[in-house]
């Protein structure tokens, strides 16, 4: 027969657990439920545990809403640097009274394979000039194609103020969710600048960083961007160092991005075309 002492040594033994688990500042472990690895998201990006395919949680608002109007939607085999190019019909409100005509298109490439064809890209023109880039996202399906290539535009005014940012969807299968995305701040007057891509050797765009620039008044009175780079981050691994493609070029203060092409291939984003436009 076990002594007294014997049972209460037993039964605070017992309690010892219970009552280092109430004085701890964290719940036990056995406690704390599983968490399911989709669960496991960046804030810019989530995996849809039906799919595992990424999805963008971050996009504006105006990317979700139909469209007051057709939109500027770019062939994706037409070649901006032609007047071909030109796109009807404008904006719902025509901006040609106030906006600055921005000119010219320059194609500026990179990636592994530089010189192919993009799958998709667009630039977007009013009646008059063409419009800055704001917002960019995209999608690789699992044949390893860019099927969704969705980019926010805005008017640059004479005053610096970029008005009137909305998002044009492309490619050959536009509507569909893009898996990262990235944009200037909303009340911002900016523009994408650069762009990081990496699809972490999956099908899936994961990586998705970049950077904008703020527009300000130059020598010339007119707007200028100021050379001042704002980072921006997207995808469900943000800040991965797994790229693909990755550009960042000087230019001069009187020319912008207004337009983005990209291709993919073999578990990689192999191409990327930036359109460069001149402010007049």
């Amino acid at each position: 027969m076990r002594s007294t002492k014997h049972r209460f040594l037993a039964a605070a033994a017992a309690l010892l657990p219970l009552m280092a688990a109430a004085c701890s500042d964290r719940a036990p472990t056995a406690a704390a439920p599983a968490e399911p690895a989709a669960e496991k998201q960046s804030v810019y990006s989530v995996v849809d545990p039906a799919t595992g395919e990424p999805r963008a949680i971050n996009v504006p608002a105006s990317a979700l809403a139909a469209p007051p109007a057709p939109l500027a939607v770019i062939d994706p085999a037409c070649d901006p640097n032609f007047e071909t190019c030109d796109i009807s019909p404008p904006p719902p409100t025509d901006v040609c009274t106030y906006a600055l005509r921005i000119t010219g298109v320059d194609s500026l490439i990179f990636g592994l394979e530089p010189y192919a064809v993009p799958e998709a890209k667009s630039t977007y023109k009013t009646t008059c000039a063409y419009q800055v880039v704001t917002g960019l996202g995209a999608r690789v399906d699992a044949n390893d194609n860019v099927t969704t290539l969705w980019i926010e535009y805005g008017t640059l005014n004479p005053d610096g103020t970029v008005t009137g940012r909305h998002v044009v969807k492309t490619g050959s299968d536009a509507n569909h969710d893009v898996e990262a995305w990235i944009g200037v701040p909303d009340g911002v007057d900016g523009s994408i600048t650069s762009v990081i891509m990496g699809q972490g050797g999956t099908h899936n765009l994961r990586t998705l960083r970049g950077a904008y620039q703020t527009f300000g008044i130059g020598s010339n009175g007119k707007p200028t961007l100021q050379g001042v780079d704002y980072g921006l981050q997207g995808g469900v691994d943000p800040f991965s160092s797994n790229i693909d493609l990755s550009w960042s070029a000087y230019m001069p203060s009187n020319q912008v991005i207004i337009g983005y092409g990209f291709r993919s291939a073999y578990y990689k984003m192999r191409t990327g075309h930036a359109y460069v436009g001149t402010i007049n």
